[in-house]
């Protein structure tokens, strides 16, 4: 299964037809049933996925993700077995705190939710990193949790945005509060905890893991590459010995490499895909890579459409909050899937973390910001690619009576989430990292590439892992920002795919960082010599975002923005200023190019709202199936 849903005792069951709560699109399957006497349990899905159910006399369990081992305890010959293994063991648990010692011993990617009628204990657990997060919403006297916000907000009878978490996604691309979701009431489960539902609404958090870094000063950077290696070793046999036959979305970088190396070390034989626009240098280099690696390669032609057909249900399966360069995987792990009989798809995305620290600036004398200073440097500190392109303008399609209070509350919540996590080290660094990658994984751009494959398909990822996992909390922030670790633990896993070049920087990817960065700064020249003397078939990117003029030139494209910008009732007049919204749109197609990202939000808030107003089902792409 894709995708859950859990009515618990006092919400009044669903309340309406799954049609209206599952996501859109064709070929989707439904499951409803009753749970014991106090509750219902909708499940969905495409062809395969990660949700798992569970149930004895007086208990069930939903399983979302994977568990791949547990310590002490067997290996699991299918996720099903897991699933009945976890809640056999919850069952005998007498406390939270025996809970949280058999919950260290997880290996996987997890969110479980579970249910012990005779006790009336309600239970959210997610894994250290809230991988798979779990969403709830207190509704109608009763408790409803779910895989995906979206669900919880369609089955509510009046949903509505919130304010905060609207702001956020338009200047950011998502929430700074990692349990925010863009809709009133709509709650995360935080990472490595524990929550208790009371029956009256009440909640009690108990923390079972919390990040703490503590460098090891004494290992050199050869000893960190053996023994990151043989934890991704480890971490990569336990995918292979689960028998699923797997693909690898590849790109040919540095995280997807690795990713890939790290399992054919394992005895794993994985196939490689690389998606594309043309046949770029990026394509090429993924060839070269792969060829290198031993492994057997497949090239997806991306189209002008590709993100357009699967916008709907790709909004559906971010709750919104959809980075448009990170939504294309769901089409092609379908396609290949049907083509190969791929059973899951691994995704090479936060290997990344070996390489480079999210954290884009330094700190004179190494010394913490204080709150205040963190939320003054925030939007320097983010990621260049995902810092807001016009802060001011984007707030401007907010109410005017609202923007300072959104403005107020982001600075809040930065300071919050810096206050939370600052105690986990003295470095920066590692606070900056923390706070944008590890403890915040679900806000962050990259992971809508998770939520993407996970829609059609069962996602892996060898980063979440806690035996890798755990090595951040040793390793020292210098080797993750200056040391190029990650090319040197390819180097290590298999020689010869390291010195396949890299497609930023045109040299073999173990050559030392200064040498990578001189050619980056030369790249544009060599571009141009090169092009003059070959033509530009070998034209060095095709990237989603250069092809942002196809939202006014492609009709498709143009008619289908200008259906949802120009429905005025979609946009909430207490949240958003329509004059400013059809000035965006406006200033786009007279050449602004730097609202599209503005562009891109709007619309995908405009199709949230046509949902929650009529439903999944009477979405363009078609009404979901129910199985008999």
């Amino acid at each position: 299964m894709n995708g859950f849903a859990v009515f618990c005792t006092g919400s009044g069951g669903l309340g309406v037809t799954p049609g209206r709560v599952v996501p859109p699109g064709d070929n989707i399957t439904c499951d409803y049933r009753a749970i014991g006497q106090t509750g219902s349990l909708l499940t969905w899905s495409h062809t395969s996925g990660d949700i798992h159910c569970a149930a004895r006399q007086d208990s069930f369990l939903v399983l979302s993700g994977y568990v791949l081992e547990s310590r002490p305890g067997p290996d699991f010959s299918s996720q099903d077995d897991a699933a009945e293994w976890c809640l056999a063991r919850i069952d005998e648990k007498g406390s939270t705190e025996a809970l949280a010692e058999w919950l260290a011993g997880l290996r996987g990617s997890f969110g479980i939710f579970y249910r012990n009628h005779t006790r009336n204990l309600t239970l959210c657990i997610t894994d250290r990193a809230a991988s798979r997060p779990l969403w709830r919403q207190w509704q109608q006297s009763g408790w409803i949790v779910s895989s995906h916000p979206a669900a919880l907000a369609l089955s509510m009878p009046s949903p509505r945005f919130d304010a905060l978490a609207l702001g956020s996604f338009l200047v950011y691309g998502g929430p700074v509060e990692p349990c925010r979701s863009l809709f009133q009431g709509v709650t995360g489960t935080p990472p490595g905890t524990i929550v208790s539902m009371g029956a009256s609404g009440d909640c009690k958090e108990h923390c079972w893991y919390r990040f703490r870094h503590e460098p090891d000063p004494g290992l050199r950077l050869s000893g960190w590459v053996d023994l990151a290696a043989e934890r991704l070793i480890t971490a990569a046999s336990r995918l292979v010995r689960s028998g699923e036959k797997m693909a690898v979305f590849f790109s040919g970088g540095t995280d997807s490499r690795l990713a890939a190396a790290a399992l054919k070390a394992a005895g794993g034989n994985p196939l490689l895909v690389t998606l594309g626009d043309s046949e770029n240098l990026e394509a090429k280099v993924a060839r070269m890579a792969a060829k290198a690696l031993g492994l057997p390669h497949q090239f997806v032609l991306r189209d002008d459409l590709w993100y357009l057909r699967t916008l709907n249900s790709t909004v559906y399966e971010t709750g919104g909050n959809y980075v448009w360069i990170h939504g294309h995987f769901a089409a092609a792990a379908a396609r290949v899937a049907k083509e190969t009989g791929a059973g899951s798809f691994v995704l090479g995305d936060l290997c990344e973390a070996f390489s480079k620290l999210c954290c884009s600036v330094d700190r004179a004398g190494g010394s913490l910001w204080s709150p205040e200073e963190f939320a003054g440097a925030f939007d320097s500190l983010r990621l260049p690619l995902y810092r807001p392109a016009n802060k001011e303008a984007t707030l401007s399609l907010l109410n005017a009576k609202i923007r300072a209070d959104v403005e107020n509350g982001l600075r809040r919540e930065i300071t919050g989430l810096y206050k939370r996590i600052c105690p986990a080290s003295t470095d920066p660094l590692i606070v900056g990292d923390q706070c944008l990658r590890w403890d915040s994984v679900q806000t962050i751009p990259t992971y809508f590439m998770f939520l993407d494959v996970r829609s059609e398909a069962s996602e892996r990822n060898i980063m979440l892992d806690s035996d890798v996992h755990e090595l951040f909390e040793k390793l020292p922030s210098r080797f993750r920002n200056e040391m190029n670790l990650g090319a040197l633990l390819i180097q290590k896993l298999h020689p010869s795919a390291a010195w396949v070049m890299n497609s930023n920087s045109l040299l073999p990817m173990v050559f030392p960082p200064s040498a990578h960065k001189l050619a980056r700064r030369i790249k544009p020249v060599l571009g141009k010599l090169r092009r003059s003397l070959f033509s530009n078939t070998y034209r060095t990117t095709g990237s989603w975002p250069m092809h942002s003029m196809l939202y006014s030139t492609n009709p498709e494209w143009r008619r289908s923005f200008e259906d949802t910008l120009g429905q005025a009732d979609l946009f909430d007049p207490e949240l958003f200023d329509r004059d400013a919204i059809r000035r965006c749109w406006q200033a786009f197609l007279l050449g602004e190019g730097d609202r599209a990202g503005d562009v891109e939000k709007l619309v995908q808030l405009g199709i949230l709202s046509r949902m929650l107003d009529a439903g999944t089902s009477n979405l363009a792409g078609g009404a979901p199936g129910l199985a008999a």
